[in-house]
């Protein structure tokens, strides 16, 4: 979307800490106020290949080309960690009335400040104020009702739309040229409704831009994600973590800085395994036994109900919510060694009149792994873990069948699941 095509809108200066970066997106980085200071004695839940641990972190950075985690009592290749809990994730993300959503993935959530034909300036309570450039935002969302804005999510966000889209509270869609975006709202230049559309933030729901040739292909290169505190998520290189504070290079800035008491959790792509629920199966097959309902698999979410895979109490970031009956096929092309996964019914399932149960299986290229009955499991049961060899297998397959209940709470999950690559 070139700038040539916009319309610019003189704005007032943003405060002279915000300095515009010569980059395809650049971020000011404003002290966020009223941060609590990080406590001094903490633990934070450290998950890798080789287990889970509650110490503290005291420090990231690179040694030898290879980024090293330290931890009080040991050091890990940052490409086997999994996932590092600090206190933040305790807590439900904090509200903000606007979502940034940019054509990489990357999310910012924060206040609508400022912007013009070129850029738009949000105000994060985690990261202070970025100001994002339009070719590289995919989406604004305001906060309305959660079922707009689901609505949104899923109906609009993976278009391939060639024209920037409005969405009015009352009007619906408005298709045209962006002009603008600023604290006050958009005007879109649209020909079906006559030229430029002031639209104000009370009636906005959210701004699609248009895609601008195809997306980047992700690298190959080992990528932090942090999810912060004020709902925010970033992606980009991990330059350290030191005195309490993560310096990383996003796709928006390089060198921002945030700290620890802002961050929910950290992960890393990219690494020694990969997340079954990240990649795409090659076959699928979904069908009931005496119902007629099916109910397809989702990725990192419970196949019935709304929200994250829980079982036994414990709620789980990545996975496969599956109904019996369900087999997800992937191709391994020879390139992992391990699979591991937990294997459960899910707490929606349990404490309900009837009782149901679930028949886990894995096959790598055609053979059951987990014994010829594979391992069946009832509401009452709980999480069991599952370790599969694949080393040189070209196919694994996860079967979720039915259990002596047949379709009945026939609600599991492959919670956790991830291929270890080979060594």
């Amino acid at each position: 979307m070139p700038n040539a095509t916009r319309r610019f809108r003189a704005l007032p200066p943003l405060p002279a800490l915000v300095t515009d970066l010569a980059l395809p997106v650049a971020l000011a980085l404003v002290p966020a106020l009223g941060l609590a200071a990080a406590p001094t004695a903490r633990a934070e839940q450290i998950s890798s290949l080789d287990g889970d641990h509650d110490e503290a972190l005291i420090s990231i950075e690179e040694r030898g080309g290879v980024l090293v985690l330290k931890a009080a009592t040991r050091e890990i290749p940052c490409a086997d960690v999994k996932e590092v809990r600090f206190p933040a994730a305790d807590r439900e993300p904090r509200p903000a009335p606007a979502r940034a959503i940019l054509v990489g993935g990357d999310e910012l959530s924060g206040e609508v400040v400022g912007g013009d034909s070129a850029a738009v300036s949000v105000r994060t309570g985690s990261l202070g104020i970025a100001r994002v450039k339009l070719e590289s935002l995919r989406a604004l969302i305001w906060n309305g009702d959660p079922a707009s804005v689901l609505r949104f999510r899923r109906d609009l966000l993976p278009l391939a739309n060639k024209q920037d889209i409005v969405i009015e509270k009352s009007w619906g869609k408005i298709e045209g040229l962006l002009d603008h975006i600023d604290e006050k709202g958009v005007t879109i230049d649209s020909e079906a409704f006559g030229g430029l559309v002031p639209v104000g933030t009370d009636r906005l729901l959210g701004v699609l831009v248009s895609l601008v040739g195809s997306p980047a292909a992700p690298g190959k290169d080992l990528k932090a994600r942090l999810e912060l505190a004020d709902g925010s998520v970033v992606t980009g290189k991990l330059v350290s973590y030191k005195s309490s504070t993560f310096t990383i290079d996003t796709s928006f800035a390089e060198g921002a800085t945030v700290r620890a008491a802002e961050v929910r959790t950290l992960s890393f792509l990219n690494g020694s395994f990969s997340y079954v629920s990240d990649l795409e199966p090659v076959e699928k097959e979904e069908r009931p036994s005496l119902v007629y309902v099916t109910y397809p698999y989702r990725r990192d979410a419970s196949v019935v109900e709304q929200g994250p895979i829980r079982i036994d109490g414990r709620a789980y970031r990545k996975g496969l919510g599956v109904h019996a009956y369900s087999r997800l096929a992937y191709d391994l092309r020879g390139e992992y060694r391990k699979f591991r996964a937990v294997a459960g019914l899910t707490d929606d399932a349990r404490g309900k009149p009837a009782p149901g149960s679930v028949r886990f299986q894995v096959l790598v290229d055609g053979k059951p792994a987990l014994g010829p009955e594979g391992l069946l499991l009832l509401t009452t049961d709980g999480a069991r873990p599952v370790e599969v060899e694949v080393a040189g297998a070209r196919k694994i397959e996860l079967v979720a069948d039915f259990g002596p209940t047949g379709d009945t709470l026939a609600r599991g999950a492959w919670a956790d699941a991830f291929l270890v690559k080979g060594k």
